[in-house]
């Protein structure tokens, strides 16, 4: 998705992507805090990740982004998905997008993130722009609290591989 967003000739956003090997829980914890204090109370954010998701069975079903040098055996080597609060707070931007895309992503919305609920079937152009009024957030996950999601999909079967 990152790759989409830089390759736009007239890209208004600020992008940083932090991938694949680099994607430690020193620099994953560095950039989201860069994003956050850089945030503005007019802004828009969109925060995207990509990975692999942890529960914590013992903390109410929240949960964990897994860097890339994460460690099974240490809870300290995991991101909470509470790190990602400031984008929904009053001090944060107008508007917030965070996507997970990770295995237990659905246990954010204990962070606070507010109830699961369905798209309109219609909206109308009042709607909309009463909506860029005012400040809003959402959360999109691809799985729900306790969940595990499957990394491909291969020809009519899921990915013998997938790895939590």
């Amino acid at each position: 998705m990152a790759d989409r967003i830089l390759s736009l000739t007239a890209n208004p956003w600020k992008v940083t992507l932090v991938a694949d090997k680099g994607a430690t829980l020193l620099e994953l914890s560095d950039q989201i805090q860069r994003f956050k204090d850089s945030l503005g109370p007019e802004d828009r954010a969109l925060f995207y990740f990509a990975g692999h998701g942890a529960p914590d069975n013992k903390a109410d079903h929240r949960g964990y982004l897994l860097p890339s040098d994460a460690h099974p055996d240490h809870p300290a080597s995991r991101i909470s998905f509470g790190e990602l609060d400031g984008l929904r707070t009053l001090k944060g931007p107008k508007h917030s997008l965070v996507m997970l895309d990770c295995c237990f992503g659905g246990a954010a919305n204990n962070r606070g993130f507010g109830g699961a609920s369905r798209a309109p079937q219609h909206v109308t152009h009042e709607q909309a722009k009463a909506w860029t009024r005012e400040p809003a957030w959402a959360l999109i996950t691809s799985g729900l609290p306790g969940k595990m999601v499957h990394d491909q999909w291969f020809g009519g079967g899921l990915n013998p591989n997938h790895s939590p």
